[in-house]
Formats: C-alpha cells, structure tokens, sequence
C-alpha cells in the first residue's frame, strides 16, 4: 500500500488505477509460472483466460516523476500480487485463519513502524497531538 501510495503522489490517479487492475493479471502469470495455475489453451476458459491477459489499459501522468511513480507502482503490483499467492498457500496450510491474520498485522505494523523511523527521524512527527489527526485515527 504504501508503495501505490508514494507512486499515486509521483503519478496521477488515472496512471495509478492501471496499475491496481494489473494486479490480477500478474497474479495469474506468476500462478503459471509458479506452477500454482494451469493454462489449458484446448479448453474454452483457458483461451478467455488467456484473453483477459490482453486487456489495454490507459493512462496518461501528467507529474514530473514519472519513472519513480512507475517503479513504485511496479513494486506495489509485485508486492499485492506474491502477497495473494502467499496467503492463498498459508490458508490452505494454517489452520488458524484469525492468528494467520493476527500475525499479519502485527508483522506489517512492525514493518510499517521501521520504514516511517527510516524515512522521517524527526522525535516530533512521531508524537501524539489532541487534533483532528489523531481523532480520525482511534475513529
């Protein structure tokens, strides 16, 4: 998320919705690539999968960082795709959905918490105000 985040801010919205409807397909592709998915070309839903690979998306950005925002953007489609392959394996493997789901939140807070001490050291941004910020957080 937070990568499609820094690429919406490099990009526009129109460039960066492309990006989030590429998702699926190149969740499909490294399905197939990983052996997790099987391309049966001489059957009717093996052909339209194969036509849903080629959709044409559009998109115009109009910021002045456009290859970061791409790179970003890239990371972020990478990242949601290995992230549904991993937890469709962990759900089928683990028999504990909640604590699964548990772990998962505790491990991306704490990667969350590393990555914003890296990119904002300031003792002052990281300190709680009385104001509409906070409120809408505990909300």
């Amino acid at each position: 998320m937070g990568l499609n985040y820094y690429g919406l801010c490099a990009t526009n919205a129109a460039y960066t919705i492309n990006f989030l409807n590429l998702i699926p397909i190149v969740i499909f592709i490294i399905a197939i690539i990983l052996r997790l998915e099987k391309l049966r070309l001489n059957t009717r839903p093996g052909i339209m999968k194969l036509r849903a690979i080629g959709g044409e998306s559009s998109g115009s950005p109009g910021h002045h960082n456009i290859l970061l925002g791409t790179l970003f953007l890239c990371g972020s489609c990478l990242s949601y795709a290995f992230w549904f392959i991993i937890q469709a394996k962990v759900s089928k493997e683990f028999p504990s959905k909640y604590f699964s789901t548990m772990l998962a939140c505790l491990l991306g807070t704490i990667q969350a918490v590393v990555l914003g001490i890296a990119v904002d050291r300031d003792p002052s941004a990281w300190a709680l105000h009385w104001d509409l910020q906070l409120l809408t957080i505990v909300y």
